[in-house]
């Protein structure tokens, strides 16, 4: 199994596995252009709303964000711009990590 950045810094990576590619399927009107490609935004705060369709119709965003991109941009949730750049840096300092350094962190599952 190849990780992302694995992927983009081999050398003899000549085109992408079709494991990567993504169909653009459907269109969606609460949605991020980024070069070309559309990346489903969810509002947070609308979990909470007082109107229980507009709730209803988050959450079905959610569950097709999450089948069908596996993730999405979130707006509006609350947690603070320090914390979000913390948790930035704390990702790129795994990402950065040696291979073998990576699959020994692996094996710790917290949820066992």
């Amino acid at each position: 199994m190849y990780y992302v950045k694995e992927l983009v810094e081999s050398a003899g990576l000549t085109s992408v596995p079709s494991s990567y590619i993504f169909r653009d399927t459907k269109s969606d009107v609460h949605c991020m252009h980024v070069q070309s490609e559309i990346i489903p935004i969810i509002d947070f705060s609308l979990l909470t709303s007082h109107d229980p369709d507009q709730r209803s119709e988050t959450i079905t965003r959610l569950g097709n964000a999450c089948l069908e991109w596996g993730f999405f941009v979130v707006i509006n949730h609350g947690v603070s711009e320090m914390l979000g750049d913390e948790m930035v840096r704390e990702t790129e300092s795994f990402f950065d990590l040696r291979e073998e350094d990576k699959r020994q962190l692996q094996k710790f599952q917290p949820w066992r």
